[in-house]
């Protein structure tokens, strides 16, 4: 619907995207990264606004990064690897 196309897999997603810069906030459609103990992309949730982010985990959820906000994810903070934004490839399907 957006013109950007991604694969599958939360590790190839991430490929497919660039990391913000410092200081650069995230925008709505940039893509949070989330890594298991091994350093293994296997969590992906995309940001609305507000410090808000939708992810699956098993149903659709909204959480937060934000220690003062009630949808804070005290199990997604410690395995947040960072925001990114995805490149602007147009889908060919």
């Amino acid at each position: 619907e957006q013109g950007i196309a991604l694969p599958r897999d939360a590790a190839q997603q991430r490929d497919e995207c660039r990391p913000l810069r410092r200081g650069e906030e995230p925008a709505p459609g940039d893509l949070a990264f989330f890594a298991d103990r091994s350093d293994r992309i296997g969590h992906v949730g995309i940001f609305l606004a507000g410090g808000l982010f939708a992810h699956a985990r098993g149903r659709v959820m909204i959480g937060s990064l934000d220690l003062s906000n009630k949808l804070y994810d005290k199990e997604l903070k410690p395995q947040m690897v960072g925001w990114f934004r995805p490149r602007q490839r147009p889908f060919r399907g």
